[in-house]
Formats: structure tokens, C-alpha cells, sequence
């Protein structure tokens, strides 16, 4: 009986933050709501761990809660990213580095930006870090 009671708080306290994100999702902003989708996927995700620790999980929740651990991490870094600086998150940022550079051509960020420079060294592009945070540049030598 404790042991399913300390399987299930996880659980509890995300639906209770849920809940009470989801009623005010038409009033909030965009970090908000994507706070609300990131606590959402956490409640499926707290409920799979429950059943995995309580009574076993069958395959198709597995396949949930893999969809559900994958998805944690980019949603916080979304709601991260909507907080700090921008409050339209591209939706570039999660997609995979060989489809960023369009198509295999490997373009630099810098010479976009006017810079007219290629970068000789991997520590002169700009990353995800660089191009989100805005970041100050490393020196290209």
C-alpha cells in the first residue's frame, strides 16, 4: 500500500499542476502554455513510471513512455527558450543538425550574418547555444 502511494506522487503532483495550468490556458502566454504541454507529458509520463513500479507496463505504454521521456527535454528547453529570449521559439531549434544545413551544404551562420568570413575552427560557428542565447562568439583565427 506505501509502495503504491510512493509510486503515484510523482504523478499526483504534476496532474495537480496540470489541472490547475489548464484552467487558465486561454489567459496565459506562450510560456505558459508551453509549460502546460511540458506538465501534460509529464503526467503520462509519471503515470507510466507508476505502472511500471506497481503492476508492470505492457508494450504499448512502453511505446508512451518512450514518446513521453523524449519529449520532456524539448519542451522544457522550448519553455526555457520562450523565457529568456525568444518569445517565438523557431521551430528550427529541434529539428536535426543535417536538416538545418539545408539539404547537406554546409553554410555557415557567420557569412549569413554579414560577416563575409568563413569560420576556420568548429569553436567559431554558432550552434544551437549561439544562435539562441545569442551568445558571444569565440574569435575565428
Amino acid at each position: 500500500m506505501l509502495r503504491i502511494l510512493f509510486c503515484f506522487i510523482p504523478f499526483y503532483v504534476c496532474l495537480f499542476w496540470f489541472i490547475a495550468f489548464v484552467t487558465h490556458y486561454r489567459k496565459s502566454d506562450a510560456a505558459k502554455r508551453i509549460l502546460t504541454w511540458f506538465l501534460f507529458t509529464c503526467v503520462l509520463l509519471y503515470l507510466c513510471h507508476a505502472l511500471f513500479f506497481t503492476v508492470g507496463l505492457p508494450h504499448p505504454m512502453e511505446c508512451l513512455w518512450t514518446l513521453c521521456s523524449l519529449s520532456v527535454y524539448p519542451l522544457y528547453y522550448a519553455y526555457i527558450c520562450n523565457l529568456v529570449s525568444h518569445p517565438q521559439c523557431p521551430a528550427q531549434t529541434f529539428s536535426h543538425p543535417s536538416a538545418r544545413n539545408h539539404g547537406g551544404r554546409d553554410e555557415n551562420l557567420l557569412s549569413r550574418r554579414g560577416g563575409g568570413q568563413r569560420a576556420q575552427t568548429a569553436l567559431c560557428r554558432p550552434g544551437i547555444h549561439g544562435s539562441i542565447f545569442r551568445l558571444p562568439q569565440a574569435p575565428c583565427l
